[in-house]
């Protein structure tokens, strides 16, 4: 897949970095050919207006507007790299987001 990355933060470089290594294309600048837009969100998560596919990146978790929306695709107490961490392992479990290693 193609991931834009409109919100700059260290935690989503380590995110963009996953995608990266498994096989999925990363844009951080504007382009018109991307599947989802990956963000970070301070406050109410929303996706008031957005007709594409959105990954937010918020305080109390990741969600997405892919399934019904918004929905929480996974908990975290605080976003820092400990949460980032977990989200990841739990994405390796599950092999989201192309993970490809058996």
């Amino acid at each position: 897949m193609r991931y834009l990355f409109i919100s700059e933060n260290e935690l989503l470089y380590d995110f963009a970095d996953f995608l990266w290594n498994n096989g999925n294309s990363i844009y951080v600048q504007k382009c018109s050919d991307y599947d989802c837009v990956v963000m970070i969100q301070d406050g109410n998560v929303s996706f008031a207006g957005q007709a594409i596919t959105a990954l937010v990146f918020a305080n109390d978790g990741i969600y997405t507007n892919a399934i019904p929306f918004p929905h929480k695709l996974f908990h975290i107490e605080q976003l820092d790299q400990r949460g980032l961490d977990r989200f990841l392992a739990w994405c390796k479990k599950f092999r989201l987001f192309g993970y490809n290693e058996p």
